[in-house]
């Protein structure tokens, strides 16, 4: 299914003041969600979990006239970084992933950047997001979330809204294999 909808668009669905977009769609067999998390200023934006079909990918980038700077991996199970390696032979961008799931899954791949929980990754001008390590199963598998602040997510918070995973879809993407 290729269903998209922004949880923030380029229109007055958010406060004027608001500088950060996200935009969701579901992508592949298992209807995994893909996320853009982007500066409105400069349309630049992370992708969050690059699987299934890199070109679509691309392609809802180019609709929405935005420029993928980076991506993001929420951590290393195939359904959610099947295409970063497909994505870089396009864009050549960070991949940001956890340490900790780095070693873990011996997950490489080119431009790959280890971070630690709390460390920032600045997106454009006006997005900081901030590695969020959380509880995953089994336990020595922990995916990361991520956090952006002014987020127009929560629109009350300006510090942090976890606006890239859900663990109910993360649940639901794993136990269809």
């Amino acid at each position: 299914m290729r269903a998209s909808r922004s949880v923030a668009s380029w229109s007055s669905d958010v406060a004027a003041e608001s500088e950060v977009f996200v935009h969701q769609f579901e992508l592949g067999p298992w209807d995994n969600f893909i996320y853009f998390i982007g500066d409105k200023a400069t349309r630049k934006c992370a992708v969050v979990d690059p699987a299934w079909d890199a070109d679509f990918i691309l392609d809802e980038a180019k609709r929405l006239d935005v420029e993928i700077s980076n991506i993001l991996c929420t951590h290393s199970h195939f359904d959610h970084v099947n295409r970063v390696d497909a994505m870089l032979e396009k864009r050549d961008v960070p991949v940001h992933m956890l340490s900790e799931e780095i070693d873990f899954s011996d997950f490489r791949c080119e431009n790959l950047q280890r971070h630690r929980p709390g460390d920032v990754i600045r997106v454009g001008d006006h997005l900081e997001i901030t590695m969020v390590h959380t509880p995953g199963t089994p336990p020595a598998r922990r995916p990361t979330a991520f956090a952006a602040r002014s987020s127009p997510v929560t629109r009350s918070s300006s510090r942090v809204a976890a606006v890239a995973t859900s663990s109910a879809a993360t649940r639901r993407s794993c136990t269809k294999r």
